[in-house]
């Protein structure tokens, strides 16, 4: 659902406030709902605006609608084709139906980034770029876009333009929270790349040095990396900036878990216990039955 809506944002975000006739016509077009059929308006505008930041939003949703709708047929799930009404269809068909849609994509991606270039603050268009692409996997390509984000966070230091090049200002807590939900789906691939989780978490946190989510993030890296030792300082720094937060207290605990210093481990486990909520204090004591 959040990927939804951000994607819908952007569609709703671009169109224009302001007395610009080309936006205004998109805006209309939009609210017809006939995005799909207005190709030759966009190749129009185009050429007659060809640096206008709005011009570049409305060609990646153009392409986008596009690449979605040329697609129509069987599903594939695994690899295996999964039946439809139509089970006359042949895989060459499906196949090249999937090989347009992604052609299309591609060329939603190019507009974008196009745009991102030129208009090197517009957030809208990271947003509706990394999202994109998380939608259609977690790759090289989806991972550049997240870094970019982060990298150009920490030269305007939080301070974006949105759709109509309006400035908006991002909080520490605001935009951490956003590169988070990236984080989290890539935490959750099947085969997470817990180097790049670190490599972006690292990168962000050269901004935000005592953000206790993306110290955990890091901490949780070296878990996975069985560098156990290492993970401890990052999680003991973030309970400094957020001594209530008990992830960090469970992280820790399981850290010194696998170091075999149970007796620490249960120092971490008994606060969480005595302090944290039902769901956390079950946790606890769950793992404390283990271990003991």
């Amino acid at each position: 659902m959040l990927k939804k809506i951000i994607i819908l944002s952007c569609l709703v975000l671009s169109t224009n406030l302001f007395a610009q006739n080309y936006n205004e016509q998109f805006t209309e077009i939009c609210e017809k709902g006939k995005i799909s059929e207005s190709k030759d308006f966009l190749e129009n505008w185009e050429k007659a605006e060809p640096n206008n930041p709005e011009m570049f939003v409305a060609l990646f949703n153009y392409y986008l609608v596009q690449s979605k709708a040329k697609f129509d047929g069987p599903k594939f799930l695994g690899g295996t084709i999964i039946a439809t009404d139509n089970d006359s269809i042949s895989v060459s068909e499906v196949l090249k139906s999937v090989n347009k849609s992604d052609s299309l994509f591609i060329l939603s991606q190019k507009y974008l980034s196009k745009g991102i270039s030129i208009n090197k603050d517009r957030l809208d268009m990271y947003i509706g770029r990394s999202t994109t692409l998380l939608e259609k996997a977690i790759n090289t390509e989806f991972i550049t876009s997240v870094k970019s984000i982060v990298k150009r966070n920490s030269v305007n230091s939080g301070k974006w333009l949105w759709s109509n090049n309006e400035p908006i200002k991002k909080t520490e807590d605001e935009f951490v929270g956003m590169i988070q939900s990236y984080i989290n789906a890539m935490f959750q691939a099947s085969n997470p790349d817990i180097s790049e989780v670190l490599n972006i978490s690292k990168l962000a946190l050269e901004t935000y040095p005592t953000n206790y989510i993306l110290l955990s993030n890091i901490g949780v890296c070296m878990l996975e990396l069985g560098k156990y030792q290492e993970a401890i300082p990052f999680f003991e720094k973030g309970l400094k900036s957020n001594p209530k937060d008990m992830i960090l207290r469970l992280n820790l605990a399981d850290a010194y878990v696998q170091l075999k210093q149970i007796s620490k481990a249960k120092e971490y486990y008994n606060y969480v216990i005595e302090n944290g909520d039902e769901r956390f204090s079950g946790y606890a004591k769950d793992i404390l039955k283990e271990i003991e």
